[in-house]
């Protein structure tokens, strides 16, 4: 378990024997190639019930959540949880 801190102040413990999941790297993938309905799922597997604070917390003045800051969040917590494959 690992304590994630991001940039934008979303904080939360992540078990990250979750990123050795070879359905998350398929996902991943497809976002890779462009398919962005993929993300959810990337979102989902990564941060599952803390979503709902993670929207929360990047939430713009119009309600909306932006794809591209939640992209670089998801990047900052596999990038803090160090990739290690548990």
């Amino acid at each position: 378990m690992v304590h994630i801190n991001t940039s934008i102040g979303f904080e939360m413990d992540l078990d990250e024997s979750c990123l050795n999941d070879m359905e998350l790297f398929d996902s991943i993938a497809e976002v890779e190639k462009g398919h962005m309905i993929a993300l959810p799922d990337v979102v989902n597997r990564i941060v599952g019930g803390e979503k709902q604070n993670l929207y929360d917390r990047i939430r713009n003045e119009k309600g909306h959540v932006p794809i591209d800051v939640v992209t670089a969040q998801i990047l900052e917590i596999i990038q803090q949880a160090g990739g290690k494959n548990s």
